[in-house]
């Protein structure tokens, strides 16, 4: 019989602390997960239970769990416009785009295709090199 001191290290030949070593190093990463709100709290749990024999009260079973809990993704959020097509009864459901105005329609929707307009003022480059300067021109 050894009377070896027992600890967390040795306990189940080591187990123990591997088993605390994982949950320590999820919950590390969690804490540094960007997409995790760094306020909130984060657990490991060791639970060590010990249960004698009934007949020999020396003999002790023994069983560890480590538990932890992480902190939950954050969230994210945006808009649906919820519509109804007069024409066919059919209801759809769009996502809000950034800086569009709910229910716009651009060309494509309404099956059209936007052309380019030709600018008409378009100068020509003899035009754009003639600069007046209005301080000479008393």
């Amino acid at each position: 019989m050894h009377n070896e001191i027992l600890t967390l290290a040795t306990i189940c030949g080591g187990a123990v602390q591997e088993k605390v070593d994982r949950a320590l190093e999820r919950v590390s990463q969690n804490i540094l997960d960007p997409n995790t709100d760094a306020g909130k709290k984060r657990t490991i749990t060791l639970k060590i239970t010990l249960k004698p024999d009934e007949d020999d009260r020396e003999d002790v079973v023994v069983n560890a769990d480590v538990t932890y809990t992480l902190a939950p993704e954050i969230g994210v959020q945006t808009q649906f416009y919820v519509n109804k097509d007069l024409t066919n009864g059919r209801v759809t459901v769009m996502e809000h785009k950034k800086g569009e105005i709910k229910g716009q329609l651009d060309f494509s929707d309404i099956g059209m295709e936007k052309e380019p307009l030709e600018d008409e003022t378009e100068e020509t480059e003899e035009e754009q090199a003639e600069v007046l300067d209005f301080r000479r021109h008393g």
